[in-house]
């Protein structure tokens, strides 16, 4: 037995959006549903010993789409005989016709609506159907992330936060962030910073490291801080007595022998002997 011997019942202003449920509810006398989210009351056709319905006020908000200039919505509203329940009013110049509402839209807006009303008798209950169905729009635009000319693009509804990606990696240098400028600029905070209502470029910017050169002359040590990819500057060469200098090599015996003209500054730090 349980619910199915209530008789009155209030569920007003809620989040209902399905009343299936109610179906079986057979003894209800008195229903209150206004001020949810109902778009279609043929389930309580089966409630015939009604004899107050109140059911005004719905919102349905459907879910986002994509702003484009044509915007056309399926009409979803249905009485209790599962008829579709035409708009009374339609925002922004919206016409209706075969079951849809259509907009056409200049420029960008953040959403459109209809209502909609309709006197309807669920057992021996009489009482108006009405409410308003809005349909968000969002904007996207394209955010392309530039790594030294290589670039790749994404989609963003403005006002989002955008999807910070994984920190790039470029040998001898040092990442310093995504900014709005190849040079200069200003840096992009994915933790704040929203898309605007344009496409836009960020590109990825990086500050030359430095490394050490270190130059043993039978354990006696100079260094050198050179940028990557820099040249060394040749020290003087150094003396010995009874030896003849060959130059300075990436080994203690053996090695390469550095050329001061070519060899350029590795991402790391050297030792020349």
């Amino acid at each position: 037995a349980g619910l199915t011997n209530v008789q009155t019942l209030y569920v007003s202003n809620n989040q209902i959006s399905d009343v299936t449920g109610l179906s079986s509810l057979i003894n209800l006398d008195w229903l209150d549903i206004s001020q949810n989210k109902i778009s279609n009351i043929r389930p309580l056709n089966s409630l015939t010993k009604l004899t107050i319905i109140q059911m005004t006020n719905q919102l349905i908000v459907n879910e986002p789409i994509s702003f484009e200039s044509t915007i056309t919505i399926p009409n979803l509203i249905k009485n209790i005989a599962e008829q579709t329940i035409d708009p009374d009013t339609i925002s922004d110049n919206g016409v209706y016709a075969n079951e849809s509402v259509t907009w056409n839209l200049p420029t960008y807006i953040p959403k459109v609506s209809y209502t909609f009303i309709e006197r309807d008798t669920v057992g021996n209950a009489t009482g108006n159907f009405s409410g308003t169905v809005e349909q968000p729009l969002v904007q996207y635009f394209k955010a392309t992330f530039n790594i030294d000319g290589q670039e790749t693009t994404e989609n963003v509804e403005t006002g989002t936060l955008l999807q910070e990606p994984p920190t790039p990696v470029k040998e001898g240098y040092t990442f310093n962030g995504w900014y709005d400028a190849e040079t200069g600029g200003t840096k992009w905070d994915f933790t704040a910073d929203t898309m605007p209502a344009n496409d836009i470029t960020l590109y990825a910017q990086f500050s030359i490291n430095s490394y050490t050169a270190t130059f043993d002359v039978d354990g006696v040590i100079s260094t050198q801080t050179v940028d990557y990819q820099g040249l060394l500057e040749e020290p003087p060469a150094p003396t010995k007595e009874g030896y003849t200098f060959k130059g300075w090599y990436d080994a203690k015996s053996g090695g390469t022998k550095w050329d001061f003209t070519n060899n350029q500054m590795p991402a790391k730090d050297i030792t020349l002997y």
